[in-house]
């Protein structure tokens, strides 16, 4: 999910510098500063917030909007840092715990989060971004009864708040509720119908009710508004393989990876694909692969391990099925008898050396 922007800067009237005074100076600054903001040049804008507080320590304005760029920059303790101080010179704004919130949960510290926007809302109960951003909170710390009941606030106060509904459709999604999250993920996209993740998203879903026509279109849309998402591809492929249509799975994958040559799912997916288009070679380098990238996929072990059987390297197929075994135990009823059959092939080999 994302957070709510609440970066608001302070637009004052630019002087020459030869007819101000040292403390218009901090302001000269500080419109500079926000004026590189708007260029989304934050390193240069954090430069002019500097001598703004040179200029002038006690410069609310300058340490807020100085945050807002470190957070843009991603430099979330110096962002805190900054909030606090603009806390500490005033109290009252709202603002600052909102975005200090941001930070915190940039960093995973929902609880600190949590107790700022409780306090924002204290400040303005009314606030949509304050209680969407605690909605957050909420569901950073999986409290997410409490996260719905935000959402549903904001959309109370603002029923065109698009995040708002992808919100509760992530929520619901996690909590097994698919038909509630696909009908406020339709609602999120009528709001902000060219937001390619929200039809990522809602593909996903799709695919859990099992409505692969629904799932193959958001993909096509993401794709549409956003074509340089390995994601979308890889999405895309999955349900080509669960239709199986793995030559187009196959050039799905190939273009993702061409745009993520580190996206380690495209790799075990194409190793998928290869497996039962029986490219045995192709499918065995892409799971190898995938492995090195993650140790703990109990279907990269499974597929390998088939191959390793009918490859007639049955102590390689006994290693791999079994720990596709001990990392999902359901696979047991699937791969047992095969790994008894690998085992006694074994005996047998054994056997004939003797």
């Amino acid at each position: 999910m994302k957070r709510a922007n609440l970066y608001v800067f302070i637009v004052v009237m630019v002087f020459s510098l030869s007819e101000v005074s040292w403390g218009q100076k901090g302001i000269f600054f500080l419109e500079v500063g926000n004026r590189k903001v708007m260029d989304y040049k934050f390193d240069e804008a954090v430069m002019n917030f500097n001598k703004a507080i040179e200029l002038n320590p006690e410069f609310t304005e300058a340490y807020f909007n100085r945050g807002c760029a470190y957070l843009e920059l991603g430099y979330y303790g110096y962002a805190i840092q900054d909030f606090s101080k603009a806390i500490e010179l005033d109290p009252e704004d709202a603002s600052a715990y909102v975005n200090r919130g941001n930070a915190y949960i940039e960093m995973c510290d929902f609880k600190s989060a949590l107790t700022d926007f409780n306090r924002a809302i204290d400040l303005q109960p009314d606030d949509a971004d304050a209680l969407y951003n605690r909605g957050l909170a909420y569901d950073g710390m999986k409290q997410y009864n409490f996260a719905i009941d935000d959402f549903k606030k904001v959309l109370k106060l603002n029923p065109d708040y698009a995040s708002a509904y992808s919100g509760l459709a992530e929520i619901y999604g996690k909590t097994g509720k698919f038909d509630l999250a696909i009908s406020n993920m339709t609602k999120s996209i009528s709001l902000n119908p060219e937001d390619a993740d929200s039809y990522i998203k809602r593909a996903g879903y799709y695919r859990e009710v099992k409505k692969s026509a629904g799932s193959l279109q958001d993909f096509n849309e993401a794709i549409k508004f956003n074509p340089e998402n390995p994601n979308a591809y890889l999405g895309r492929a999955t349900v080509y393989n669960e239709l199986g249509m793995y030559d187009k799975a196959v050039e799905d994958l190939d273009f993702a990876l061409g745009l993520n040559p580190e996206l380690a799912a495209a790799f075990c997916e194409r190793g998928y694909s290869f497996f039962y288009m029986k490219q045995y070679e192709k499918s065995l380098a892409d799971l190898n692969r995938y492995i090195e990238l993650n140790t703990k996929s109990p279907v990269a072990y499974k597929y390998r391990g088939l191959i390793y059987y009918n490859a007639g390297q049955f102590q390689e197929a006994v290693t791999d099925l079994r720990k596709a075994v001990y990392l999902s135990p359901t696979l047991s009823f699937e791969l047992g008898s095969k790994i008894t059959a690998a085992n006694e092939k074994l005996v047998l080999v054994a056997a004939s050396k003797k």
